[in-house]
């Protein structure tokens, strides 16, 4: 039992100090060796007995020994905790079935004889139950075996699409030698020269588009030469070299001097966009805490999406509080100061960097006031206050532990601020209220429907009540068991409807076929008392086949099971077949 001790001990230590330093798990680089330290972990302990999560547990022991050298582990102590325990979590469902499955597979070979699994089935258990190749080749080592890594390769080539890259790669050559000067921080038009031509794509001298680079959309515009112009439809960058795609009309040569512009407008909308990101990821780590890092994002015109480390679902109420923050910082009409430095200097002034990128030793600082100073890239706006407004427009998760927020600003926030305003006049109209009394209207509305649908149930077991005794009359046995099916008062909710089956298999010891009209369709509930179940009933089965006479389906357990039907006119029909189906 030592040897899992002692990878437990080294894999949660160095697992803590990677959460310490803002490293959450992942699938790529030191997300994964994080997440696969984790794992490991987990595995041994499994392998001891412990089949719950445990690791998380270990924190307070290693910050002990620890925080006073390294204080962060104490700052983040909760944060570490519950990274791991949601790790642990998370792989725990994975484990259960894997485990199984590849457990079943080291017994098989081990009777066989053999030294090796099948590259295939590897794969095949990391495919479809997310089992980690590596912890499969570590289970497989410590019993003896390995697994045909060629195979695995195979297979997982075959399981995939056909890879983008060797595009990439084609534009690179295409575009060999070349490089364009980009002058777009200072201006949005300029004259060039065509350095090439090629189909849809169209190489300058020197560009004012922006291209596609750290989320920030590539500009759009217009080269014009003497005899034709294009129309950008988008600018990407390779290597150094900035590549236009274009729709081209008339005639345009290389070497050719042009007029570059871009589509400023657009330009704008993205720049209020690309300024609001920053100040959203500043609020974030002010409302969330620290551990917030970007993850990704896009920035498109007046919209935006930003990817971000965090643990759990944010809150509305903390999403109101963030939002609030970015809208006082737009309105204090923050200066947005650009500066170039060396990284060292940046990062001892705290510029945030984008997790995972990589930076030259001279890099580009953005600052908002004194509210936010990130490493970028991107164009910006002079002030905070030409971004007008943002409103977060939703939240979810992405990933483990990366949550994404989508938000507009500028003339895309008013125009949705505007259509809220509309569904508002709407609903008041609607429920006979103003806008301004139309929630306090909601409600009363609401309860008052709560207590309708209360006496309407109340209305509804005390019909079906009162029908009991008639539909009992119609009992028979079949196959040994007691059995009736009968239509039910129509118009009965589901529940009504389950209330009185239930009722009925109880006083029958049976099986309960019922059928409730309403309108057009067919509710149907099957009830089998357990008596019935032990003697072969099947109420899933049952209902199944009454749902397709009457053109529905449905389904559910042995003991209990409704469905819908859509024609009525055959519930006689199906009632008259439902004995056969016991």
């Amino acid at each position: 039992t030592t040897k899992p001790l002692r990878v437990i001990a080294d894999h949660v230590r160095a697992a803590i100090f990677m959460a310490a330093d803002g490293i959450t798990p992942g699938n790529n680089g030191r997300d994964y060796m994080l997440r696969r330290f984790i794992r490991r972990a987990y595995l041994n302990g499994r392998s001891l007995g412990l089949d719950k999560p445990f690791l998380h547990r270990i924190v307070p022991v290693v910050e002990q020994g620890y925080g006073a050298v390294y204080p962060e582990l104490v700052q983040r102590r909760a944060l570490i905790s519950d990274l791991i325990l949601r790790e642990e979590e998370r792989f725990g469902v994975t484990i259960e079935s894997g485990m199984n499955r590849l457990e079943d597979l080291i017994d098989d070979a081990k009777k066989k004889g053999q030294k090796s699994l099948s590259g295939a089935e590897v794969f095949s258990l990391y495919s479809s139950q997310g089992f980690p190749p590596e912890l499969t080749a570590d289970i497989l080592a410590d019993n003896g075996l390995s697994y045909d890594a060629n195979e695995f390769e195979a297979a997982s080539q075959s399981h995939s699409k056909i890879s983008g890259s060797a595009v990439g790669e084609y534009q690179k050559r295409e575009f060999a030698g070349l490089e364009t000067e980009f002058v777009g921080y200072s201006t949005t038009q300029s004259e060039a020269k065509i350095a090439a031509i090629r189909e849809n794509k169209i190489v300058l001298d020197k560009s004012p588009f922006y291209a596609q680079s750290g989320g920030q959309s590539g500009d759009t515009g217009e080269i014009v030469g003497q005899s034709g112009r294009a129309r950008v439809l988008d600018t990407k960058k390779e290597g150094k070299t900035w590549v236009h795609f274009v729709e081209i009309e008339g005639d345009l040569k290389e070497g050719e001097t042009v007029s570059a512009m871009v589509d400023a407008t657009r330009r704008r909308a993205i720049e209020r966009a690309h300024s609001s990101t920053h100040l959203l990821h500043a609020a974030l780590r002010q409302h969330l805490g620290k551990h917030v890092e970007q993850r990704g994002s896009l920035v498109e015109g007046d919209r935006l999406r930003f990817d971000f480390v965090h643990f759990a679902p944010v809150s509305s109420e903390e999403l109101e509080r963030v939002e609030k923050t970015v809208n006082e910082e737009i309105l204090a009409s923050l200066p947005v100061e650009i500066a170039e430095n060396t990284l060292a200097e940046a990062k001892s002034m705290g510029a945030m960097a984008l997790f995972g990128e990589k930076y030259g030793e001279t890099v580009r600082t953005v600052k908002m006031g004194d509210f936010s100073l990130e490493l970028c890239g991107g164009t910006h706006l002079p002030t905070t206050s030409a971004a007008g407004l943002l409103r977060i427009v939703s939240e979810g998760g992405v990933a483990a532990n990366i949550r994404r927020v989508q938000a507009l600003t500028g003339a895309a926030a008013l125009e949705y601020d505007r259509e809220q305003a509309q569904k508002l006049r709407d609903i008041a109209r609607e429920i006979g209220a103003k806008p301004e009394n139309a929630l306090a209207a909601a409600q009363k509305l609401g309860s008052r429907v709560r207590e309708l649908e209360k006496q309407l149930a109340q209305m509804q077991r005390k019909m079906s009540g009162g029908a009991e005794d008639e539909i009992l009359a119609g009992a028979s046995e079949v196959k040994g068991i007691k059995f009736v099916a009968s239509r039910a008062p129509e118009g009965l909710s589901n529940d009504a409807l389950r209330d009185l089956a239930d009722k009925l298999a109880q006083k029958l010891d049976g099986v309960v076929v019922l059928a409730s009209e309403s309108g057009s369709t067919v509710m149907w509930a099957v009830k089998a008392s357990k008596g019935a179940v032990e003697k072969g009933a099947h109420a899933g089965n049952i209902v199944k086949s009454l749902a397709q006479i009457t053109g529905g389906g449905g389904g559910g357990r042995p003991d209990f099971a409704q469905a819908g039907g859509k024609d009525v006119s055959k519930i006689d029909e199906a009632l008259g077949q439902a004995a056969g189906l016991v």
